[in-house]
């Protein structure tokens, strides 16, 4: 089986590796190619003697030595793919990267990856996430070879998930009917349910010099010609502070999770929003009466929010709470308010109302509030104080996610449990 594997950073070609490990001892003829976004998913294969790409890179020096032929054939529109389409979500999460030259690195991508699929000739393709332009265009690509593709992202509760059909908002389970298609749950609630599993705690030592190496390359060449325009980023590395902002709670306390705001799921699967800062605002703006508002930050993004943002909450009693434990802050409120984290799921669990704003998998009607319309929100928080999902129906979909949907273990395993899983599950349809 030969495998071609697109991924970002040093983790994941781990993790590519470790599946590929796996699958040689069945299959001793397996290869593998690695396509890295990132220089650090780059050379922790490269230097294991695993054939890589650096492929934002290779193809954005393409794109520089060849600028006048690739601008030509934009001119032209000598392409079948739809440009306007892949570069989509880059717009989305950075609006001030250049358009055209976003353009010019998919047509660059798109001869490369051509002459990747020719000589490699890939059985399988796997991606980690499904949006990004190097992986929209090597799946594009694989999909017209009829070559099957399956996607990776990390999952809750110590799981990985292996799709294919997508991840995210595009996973396969993201079926407003699933629930009623479940049959009833041996567990009689979802404690039960998480009891029987059991999550390896110990991660893997991962050297920091690895992706030091990519916020190096970012700090000194980020904002120059040199720097792949698919990699681009816009927000700062600190505007604001990390103090927790108290005020008193009313009777009805709401709870909003934050999410980093250039991730796919904020900037890519939010119809309603496309700030963070619009969706505090609006969530304040639209609580129902006698209700407090209390703010989560991603740990990811502390402190990373605008002056005026913070400066909106003390102004309007709005808490801020990066401090206190996950699980006992979502316990001490009534609602919880995502815009599609996979926090909302963990509250679903604890049987909390929970309102999704924007597009997610486990936004299903037996379990939460889905806001469909931004000028329905005072309706749906309204509503959520009134909702509760039954223990039948919680009970039955974490009984099917977790021992049917999502593959046990973690990308960051030091014993690799999932990628071994994964190994077998393609050893079992495609060879």
């Amino acid at each position: 089986m030969k495998l071609l594997c697109v991924g970002y950073y040093d983790k994941f070609s781990r993790f590519f590796i470790g599946i590929h490990k796996e699958l040689k001892k069945k299959l001793p003829e397996s290869e593998i190619k690695i396509a890295s976004l990132y220089t650090s998913g780059f050379l922790y294969s490269f230097i294991r003697f695993y054939s890589s790409i650096n492929i934002s890179f290779k193809v954005w020096c393409k794109v520089l030595i060849n600028y006048k032929s690739y601008k030509k054939q934009l001119q032209k529109n000598q392409t079948d793919f739809d440009l306007d389409k892949l570069i989509s979500y880059k717009l989305k999460e950075n609006k001030n990267v250049n358009v055209n030259n976003l353009k010019l690195q998919a047509l660059a991508c798109i001869e490369v990856y051509t002459k990747i699929f020719n000589s490699f000739q890939p059985d399988v393709l796997c991606c980690v996430g499904d949006s990004r332009l190097a992986i929209k265009i090597a799946v594009l690509i694989a999909k017209k070879r009829n070559i099957p593709c399956h996607f990776i992202e990390i999952g809750p509760f110590g799981t990985t998930i292996f799709d294919a059909k997508g991840v995210n908002a595009n996973a396969s389970i993201n079926n407003k009917s699933l629930i009623s298609r479940l049959p009833k749950s041996q567990f009689k609630d979802p404690k039960e349910v998480f009891n029987q599993i059991k999550i390896n705690d110990k991660k893997y030592k991962r050297s920091p010099i690895y992706r030091g190496i990519d916020y190096a390359l970012g700090a000194l060449f980020n904002s120059t010609k040199i720097y792949p325009p698919d990699l681009k980023y816009q927000h700062s590395t600190f505007n604001g502070e990390k103090k927790s902002i108290k005020s008193p709670l009313k009777e009805n306390k709401f709870l909003l999770i934050g999410q980093v705001t250039d991730d796919v799921n904020m900037s890519y699967h939010s119809p309603n929003f496309d700030s963070f800062e619009n969706l505090l605002k609006t969530v304040y703006q639209n609580l129902p009466e006698n209700s407090s508002l209390t703010f989560r930050e991603h740990p990811h993004f502390t402190g990373k929010h605008s002056k005026d943002f913070y400066s909106f909450m003390k102004e309007n009693h709005i808490n801020l709470d990066n401090k206190t434990l996950l699980n006992e802050l979502i316990e001490s409120h009534d609602v919880v308010v995502v815009n599609n984290s996979t926090v909302g799921l963990e509250s679903i669990a604890e049987q909390k109302s929970v309102v999704v704003l924007a597009n997610a998998y486990y936004a299903l009607p037996e379990l939460c509030l889905q806001l469909k319309n931004k000028d329905e929100l005072k309706a749906v928080l309204k509503q959520t104080l009134s909702f509760k999902p039954s223990t039948e129906n919680v009970t039955k979909y974490f009984d099917f996610l977790l021992n049917s949907y999502f593959i046990e273990g973690r990308l960051v395993d030091e014993n690799l449990k999932s990628a071994k899983n994964i190994a077998h599950i393609l050893i079992k349809k495609h060879d």
